[in-house]
């Protein structure tokens, strides 16, 4: 009897399984750019995965390779400021998440940033995110 080590390739095209990163379609600031020390300010972010043309979810047991946006990825941070509610959103595509940030008592420009990663796993390119920003001006006074 003969004992051997059997190595199997698979070859897989890279066009067939390719994987774009996530895009953001809107960010929505309510109530604007420029608000006063303190002012709670709600961010919605809505993004959709170029890969799925259509609505896609998680489907528990098939690989969906890249297919929407990970809810379970989703991260927020700003510059200062503190954040009091945060919404990650359902896992999907298109994606919604929204978090409500509260301005700081000193003035000046911060930056609040989200990111985002799709499904995505090495079969299919891996995962790919993208960073979306906005800058918030916090000013006494009264806002334009």
């Amino acid at each position: 009897m003969r004992r051997g080590l059997f190595i199997i390739v698979l070859l897989v095209s890279a066009h067939a399984y390719a994987n774009l990163a996530p895009v953001v379609d809107n960010i929505t600031v309510n109530p604007g750019l420029r608000v006063r020390p303190g002012t709670e300010v709600t961010i919605t972010i809505n993004a959709h995965d170029p890969d799925c043309p259509d609505v896609c979810v998680p489907t528990p047991g098939i690989n969906t390779c890249g297919l929407y946006i990970r809810n379970d990825t989703t991260t927020w941070s700003a510059t200062g400021g503190t954040f009091s509610y945060i919404d990650a959103g359902d896992a999907a595509s298109p994606y919604v998440t929204r978090a409500t940030w509260i301005a700081p008592d000193t003035t000046g420009a911060y930056t609040i940033e989200v990111y985002l990663a799709d499904s995505g796993s090495w079969l299919c390119g891996g995962r790919q995110s993208t960073t979306a920003s906005i800058s918030i001006s916090v000013a006494t006074g009264q806002p334009p």
